[in-house]
């Protein structure tokens, strides 16, 4: 019996098409995982003290326990990187998750959403 194997051009070809799907997996699976941070990214309104938008779908999470502690009524200071946020400062937020969240380029935290104790 006579096995028929793919020309070398066809295999090339294969392959190739493999790599694209898994690039664009990936890629879509970065989008989508942005997930409990949607409600950022959807709004054109959250903007960095520098007026570019807060998130991209990779920028933004919840701040972890503890990372973000009140200094004064409506000012917190991000351990980590020593940065103050005051209330009134464009780049800061209330949250609509009842928690702290960041948007972070590299190290530095570009927006902070700030607990508003469920109010």
């Amino acid at each position: 019996m006579e096995r028929c194997l793919p020309s070398e051009p066809a295999a090339h070809v294969a392959g190739v098409m493999l790599s694209v799907c898994l690039v664009l997996a990936a890629a879509t699976g970065r989008a989508f995982a942005h997930g409990d941070a949607a409600w950022i990214m959807e709004e054109p309104r959250y903007v960095t003290g520098a007026g570019s938008h807060c998130c991209g779908p990779t920028d933004c999470e919840r701040v972890p326990d503890g990372e973000v502690v009140e200094v004064r009524p409506g000012e917190w200071l991000v351990r980590s990187t020593h940065q103050v946020f005051r209330q009134d400062q464009k780049g800061v937020y209330p949250s609509k998750q009842g928690s702290f969240w960041w948007c972070r380029r590299g190290a530095r935290v570009v927006c902070l959403f700030y607990d508003t104790g469920g109010f």
